[in-house]
């Protein structure tokens, strides 16, 4: 994100972050070179009402804001409280294990108690497709379309809210994945779909398999937040985007963060490293 993106003609600039406690927001006014705090409770489950809460501590008028850049632990909460999305993951026949089985290296090694973390999606939601790729993105195997009416059944038959899709070698050649996307998303509007390729276009299976999990379980909960958020400042007359602070401490629209919420997971804490 470049800075000319995001400089328009008020001179009023506003970052916020909001904690499980507390909302804490800044406002520059480049005219001026002056600053002003505000701190207020945040107000879960509904942190978006904190955000409007603390601007009305600063602003009278929320057209007068130039930006706003803002840091969430949303996402982050919802993965370490395990209460993300319910959400499944389809990937290629006789890979559906190796979300679980993960890498063979052991993080304390003599640690005889030591247990991997549980992972976000069980066993018996993922679904698994005859497709292949190979690691030059040549096709072995052709998506066998007929099993996508069963996906769909399957995705119903236990109320899934998200759905990740990671097959093999789909950094390379991602059709299948698109193509189980389109149909996901064509068959099931509300559905939250993530393809692997969309997020985490690299290679290592268990590494990208655990990063488009990770983002179909928060993303949903960031999407919901930011609607409610973007919507509150609409009505008041904020027409400007805003900026969520991603873990690289770098800028991303909330358009985009939206279906990339994994971006964000470390936006509270990376936000305060950076200013202090």
């Amino acid at each position: 994100m470049r800075q000319s993106d995001i400089q328009g003609q008020s001179p009023l600039r506003i970052a916020v972050d909001i904690g499980g406690t507390f909302t804490d927001l800044v406002t520059y006014d480049a005219t001026g070179n002056a600053y002003q705090v505000a701190k207020v409770p945040s107000t879960p489950p509904d942190y978006s009402e904190g955000v409007i809460h603390a601007l009305n501590r600063v602003l009278k008028d929320f057209s007068d804001m130039e930006v706003l850049i803002h840091g969430t632990t949303a996402p982050l909460n919802a993965f370490l409280e395990r209460k993300g999305a319910r959400t499944a993951l389809v990937t290629t026949k006789g890979f559906g294990d190796v979300y679980k089985m993960g890498r063979g290296n052991r993080i304390r090694m003599y640690d005889l108690h030591y247990h991997a973390p549980v992972p976000l999606i069980p066993r018996y939601l993922i679904f698994e497709m005859d497709e292949r790729v190979d690691a030059k993105g040549s096709i072995i195997l052709p998506l066998e379309e007929d099993q996508l009416p069963k996906l769909l059944d399957f995705i119903r038959e236990y109320d899934i809210e998200s759905v990740a899709i990671c097959f093999i070698h789909s950094y390379v050649n991602p059709d299948h994945e698109a193509a189980v996307a389109d149909f996901l998303r064509r068959e099931a509007p509300n559905l939250f779909v993530t393809p692997s390729h969309e997020v985490c276009r690299e290679w290592r299976e268990y590494e990208r398999t655990s990063t488009v999990a990770m983002n179909a379980y928060v993303s949903p909960i960031l999407k919901n937040y930011l609607y409610k958020l973007t919507a509150n400042l609409a009505q008041r007359g904020y027409r400007h985007a805003v900026y969520l602070m991603q873990s690289n401490s770098g800028l991303i629209a909330s358009r985009e963060a939206e279906s990339r919420g994994v971006l964000t997971l470390m936006s509270g804490p990376v936000g305060g490293s950076v200013g202090s």
